[in-house]
């Protein structure tokens, strides 16, 4: 009897071994089951990952906005404002918006916002009226972010 050449068995065990083509449903049930378990950590750990973008994204956004708006002071000699409501900011000079009003990401807020830097005031010097931070926060994380605007330099550092 001649043997299959890639294993010790007979020939018609070796055709009998050939003619099976592809994978039982059990196979395939399983592989499915060992692949969702794995997914779902990694899923978890993406979702964090994009909260954490989007609040940095906010605070470079925010950033911007207060310094643009304290760039058209200085070049336009006038008062401009960023005010803070809700989820949303904007720039305003002489009562009217300057720019479309900007949103928050989803799950981002401002957690706190000081006494008296809301809106912020950029004076015609690049200066502002006032000192303070503004944080923002992640809904239902302990994350957040701290934005302080200087009054002296009108500047804003994130810390």
């Amino acid at each position: 009897m001649r043997k299959c050449p890639l294993f010790k068995i007979s020939l018609i065990q070796c055709y009998n071994f050939s003619m099976k083509k592809g994978f039982s449903f059990l196979e395939i049930v399983i592989v499915i089951f060992i692949f969702s378990i794995l997914l779902i950590p990694t899923t978890f750990v993406i979702l964090n990952y994009q909260k954490n973008l989007s609040l940095e994204s906010a605070v470079s956004e925010i950033v911007e906005v207060l310094d643009y708006a304290r760039n058209c002071a200085k070049s336009e000699r006038e008062k401009f404002l960023v005010k803070f409501e809700d989820k949303n900011f904007y720039i305003i000079k002489n009562g009217k918006v300057v720019n479309k009003i900007q949103h928050l990401p989803q799950h981002i807020y401002f957690k706190e916002i000081t006494d008296g830097l809301n809106p912020v005031v950029f004076l015609p010097d690049g200066t502002t009226e006032m000192a303070g931070h503004i944080i923002l926060g992640i809904e239902n994380k302990n994350d957040e972010k701290k934005i302080v605007v200087n009054n002296i330099t009108g500047k804003c550092i994130i810390k």
